[in-house]
């Protein structure tokens, strides 16, 4: 499922502040996906960046996969903050309570 330690993505402490403390001027979903993912998507290699609210158009097919590589039909990647990777891989940011 979902990624719940971002230590992996070795963003520096000092840079954004402690992870819990990103959101704490964001009153709506779509803004703490956006912040999320600008964040993250700085330090990846992004060649097309589609945004938030883009209807899934960076989205090349309807197969979706969670980062462990299991198979979903849950996901709703239209809503989501969407990038394409320099590998042509499509990645969606969409960040969910709990």
């Amino acid at each position: 499922g979902a990624v719940n330690d971002f230590s992996q993505f070795m963003i520096p402490p000092n840079l954004y502040g402690p992870f819990d403390e990103w959101f704490i001027n964001d009153s709506t979903k779509a803004a703490q996906t956006t912040r999320f993912a600008e964040r993250i998507t700085e330090f990846m290699k992004v060649s097309k960046n589609c945004g938030i609210g883009n209807n899934g158009k960076c989205f090349t097919t309807t197969d979706k996969y969670f980062l462990n590589s299991t198979a979903t039909s849950l996901w709703n990647y239209k809503s989501g903050y969407n990038v394409i990777l320099a590998d042509g891989t499509s990645v969606d940011f969409y960040l969910t309570s709990g």
